[in-house]
């Protein structure tokens, strides 16, 4: 634990419950659903937002019997409807960058709005669940052309290899001329840094499954 509270998880490498600071990790099943993660250039420290003076700390604690559904898919409704990531607001009031990765989602990226999304953690990123591996990986696509960034196929995808942008070569409507232009003044005023792309912007495309991949992510859901 004193590598950090988020090393137990990943090192078990699949999903899980996980309680008091983060040594308590339970495994439970989750049904294999297509994700695309976009992570801003900017960074948060995790104990920043922890000593935040708007963290009220008020949310009703979640025990992991509520997961008790003898269905993997009734459990996963269960997480999107009635669960939150009780840090993001704080978050978003630190960093601007991730309300912005939320609204990107929100513009149906590849033709296709994602089932719901949310911060991973305690930010930066943010994930959005698809229906099928063919609507995240056209979401994936559209978001690197967008914030002109490349993708990384993080667990494999039947049919999609790591995607690199021609930037170059690429037509980009004014919308997302407009839109990339806020994103750069965000990352600007920011004063954060990155080598991913042209941007400082990072974008994954995986699943909720392959546990051999978990270990090598930045996402896991609160």
């Amino acid at each position: 634990m004193q590598l950090g509270a988020d090393v137990p998880v990943f090192l078990l490498g699949q999903p899980a419950f996980v309680s008091g600071i983060g040594e308590t990790v339970v495994p439970i099943e989750v049904p294999r659903l297509p994700l695309v993660i976009v992570k801003p250039p900017a960074h948060i420290a995790t104990a920043d937002i922890f000593k935040h003076p708007d963290l009220t700390r008020s949310d009703a604690s979640v025990r992991i019997s509520v997961f008790g559904f003898s269905d993997a898919q009734q459990r996963l409704s269960f997480v999107a409807k009635n669960t939150k990531n009780s840090l993001q607001a704080v978050a978003q009031s630190v960093c601007s960058e991730i309300a912005a990765a939320e609204n990107l989602f929100g513009q149906a990226p590849g033709g296709q709005l994602p089932m719901w999304q949310r911060m991973t953690g305690s930010g930066s990123a943010v994930f959005a669940v698809y229906t099928s591996d063919t609507a995240a990986q056209a979401a994936a696509r559209q978001l690197a052309l967008q914030l002109r960034c490349h993708v990384r196929n993080a667990s494999g995808l039947s049919g999609f290899d790591n995607f690199e942008p021609d930037f170059k070569s690429a037509r980009s409507t004014t919308a997302d001329k407009d839109d990339r232009q806020g994103l750069q003044a965000m990352h600007a005023q920011s004063g954060s840094h990155s080598g991913a792309g042209e941007s400082g912007w990072f974008v994954w495309c995986g699943s909720t499954l392959t546990s051999a991949h978990l270990k090598d992510q930045l996402v896991y859901a609160q």
